[in-house]
């Protein structure tokens, strides 16, 4: 409790500074920079906070177990399925930037000054989306290894190295809002090797192979899904859509979202990604229950009742 008491009071104040430095730039950039950063906060909570939450009570039981191996299988499948879910939101983030902040927080509400920067401090922050979700599955591995002061010693390393690169960044290089989203990025980085390194260590490494080859291939996939999304997008905004209006914006965005995630999922599928059949018995599951819950329970059938559930 008290070191992670101390790491949360310490984050409070690289929070402040980045406050401050915003403010330097004037009050329109504090909007745009939480803006931004909100807005990269969420597949943040949604994939890394939850999946490592949902890790949790499998690492505690293997390590109060003392079953190493099992311990690096669920530290590397959280990895992975935080990985496969993150890295297409991040190509959706930098590609889609611009139409994804409009829609957002309204184009008429947003001049395209501040919804370019938005953008662009949106990017920033997502060269580091991945990094900052497995932040959250590696201090669980620690967590469960009984080392709480461990993650949070390196926490404070990633946060003075934020705090000093916006400073460079704003006072020195005198850069735009942007640079406060790199120096998180590079922070966040900074924190995910420490921490993994550290963690490698203590479990007397991870397996190379089970731990490199998924994200080489979702690395490829996701490379080829980041041109899948930029190709229709220029295309379909030059010749198609009045994209001043905001029912053809969210067609543009639909569009080119969904041909970019087919194509994410599809080529994962292809290069043999065990989280794509996790993901599709899942969307089948959703879908089974869905079915489920909105037919009857059970229908006449020649007098008789026959259950639907069944």
């Amino acid at each position: 409790m008290a070191p992670r008491t101390l790491g949360l009071a310490i984050s409070q104040i690289d929070t402040t500074v980045d406050l401050m430095l915003a403010t330097i730039l004037g009050a329109r950039m504090v909007t745009i920079f939480n803006f931004a950063q909100h807005l990269q906060q969420l597949p943040v909570g949604l994939f890394g906070a939850t999946i490592a939450q949902a890790a949790f009570p499998s690492l505690s039981l293997a390590s109060a177990s003392e079953h190493k191996e099992q311990f690096k299988m669920s530290i590397l499948s959280a990895i992975h399925q935080v990985l496969f879910f993150v890295l297409p939101v991040s190509a959706l983030f930098v590609v889609l930037r611009i139409p994804i902040v409009r829609l957002v927080f309204g184009s008429n509400r947003f001049d395209w000054e501040a919804t370019v920067l938005t953008g662009v401090t949106l990017s920033a922050f997502s060269i580091s989306l991945f990094a900052q979700a497995l932040v959250h599955v590696l201090a669980r591995g620690f967590y469960a290894l009984y080392d709480s002061r461990t993650p949070v010693a390196i926490g404070v390393v990633a946060i003075a190295v934020n705090t000093i690169a916006s400073i460079v960044f704003i006072q020195v290089l005198h850069l735009p809002v942007w640079s406060l989203g790199l120096s998180t990025s590079l922070a966040s980085i900074i924190n995910f090797v420490l921490l993994f390194i550290a963690l490698d260590r203590r479990v007397s490494s991870f397996p190379r192979k089970a731990l490199l080859v998924p994200p080489i291939k979702m690395l490829i996939a996701v490379s080829i899904t980041g041109i899948m999304l930029y190709v229709p997008l220029k295309l379909l905004d030059q010749l198609v859509f009045d994209t001043t209006r905001t029912i053809n914006l969210l067609f543009l965005t639909g569009i080119t979202g969904t041909i970019g995630l087919s194509t994410y999922v599809f080529l994962s599928w292809v290069f043999g990604v065990g989280e794509v059949q996790s993901f599709l018995k899942l969307i089948q599951k959703v879908s089974r229950a869905r079915r489920i819950l909105l037919e009857p329970a059970g229908e006449v059938v020649n007098g008789g009742i026959q259950d639907k559930l069944s």
